[in-house]
């Protein structure tokens, strides 16, 4: 889970139509399949 997180942060720097809130949110989820779920969602 770290990793896509953290794949998932860099992604966030590259492109600027993502919030930061979004990125906050992403990094408090726990459970592994709602966190595939949001970042595939995006």
């Amino acid at each position: 889970m770290r990793s896509a997180v953290s794949q998932f942060d860099g992604y966030v720097k590259l492109n600027r139509k993502i919030p930061p809130e979004v990125q906050s949110n992403v990094n408090q989820i726990e459970e592994p399949v709602k966190l595939a779920d949001t970042i595939a969602g995006i």
